[in-house]
């Protein structure tokens, strides 16, 4: 099993402080690393710039991740492992969340953020691939038979947000699987306030997937309702002082 290593980066001292270090380091051989510069903002979105690297990539399996993102040594051996076990794989990550209520959900794996390197406070632990609502974007792996047929969407998520979300809506409604991996991974980012393009892009989900009655994501629970992300989009940047300076916070 070969992997593609896909990311697009924007700092090379980030890059290869976290990301280069780590895949340098991992005790598994059989991968390739597919950079995409985009410290010129040449791609004006994530879908864009992740097909990119798609079309150049010729793993197997592959593994879109962010920048600032570092592997523990045993992270793609381990899963090796996980991965053939899973037959009707749609997509798979490192953490998500699944739903708890009609508008509420948990966080699942238990991974580390932050400068300070601090656990997940969202996340509960597992021990097995989990089956998830949807994925964060820090990492995910989608297999190339997969992925040739289903690309990221432009169209859909024409920023640099919720692709990862969208993607996972779309493998559920087709009843292919979306799985969480039990595996632990040091985000230097901690998250934190994503801007009116985050809920733009939610807006389009919610008008594009009519059959949901929320959309879960690591970054909250929104209710599926156009009247209510059109009220976030004009509070958080219009009648919100703080959102006038784009710095409004959830």
């Amino acid at each position: 099993m070969k992997f593609s290593i896909i990311s697009v980066y924007n700092d090379r001292e980030v890059l290869s402080e976290y990301l280069l270090d780590g895949i340098d380091k991992q005790t598994y051989s059989k991968y390739e690393t597919v950079l995409i510069n985009n410290e010129k903002q040449q791609y004006d979105s994530a879908s864009d710039a992740l097909n990119e690297g798609a079309r150049r990539a010729s793993g197997e399996y592959l593994v879109f991740i962010h920048q600032d993102v570092k592997l523990p040594k045993s992270y793609l051996s381990k899963a090796v492992s996980y991965l053939s076990d899973i037959d009707d794989l749609g997509i798979a990550g490192a953490a998500g969340v699944r739903e708890t209520g009609k508008y509420s959900a948990e966080g699942v794996n238990t991974i580390h953020h932050g400068p300070d390197h601090c656990e997940w406070e969202r996340g509960t632990p597992i021990s097995e691939p989990t089956e998830v609502e949807t994925l964060d974007e820090l990492l995910l792996i989608i297999h190339r038979d997969v992925f040739d047929k289903y690309k990221f969407s432009p169209s859909l998520c024409p920023g640099w947000h919720l692709y990862g979300v969208e993607y996972s809506m779309r493998m559920k409604r087709i009843g292919r699987s979306v799985k969480v991996l039990p595996l632990d991974l040091w985000h230097r980012s901690d998250g934190g306030w994503r801007g009116w393009h985050h809920d733009r892009t939610l807006l389009r989900l919610v008008r594009h997937y009519t059959e949901v009655d929320c959309i879960h994501t690591t970054g909250g629970s929104w209710p599926a309702s156009e009247l209510y992300i059109l009220w976030r989009l004009i509070y958080n940047n219009v009648l919100s002082y703080d959102g006038l300076k784009n710095i409004t916070r959830r």
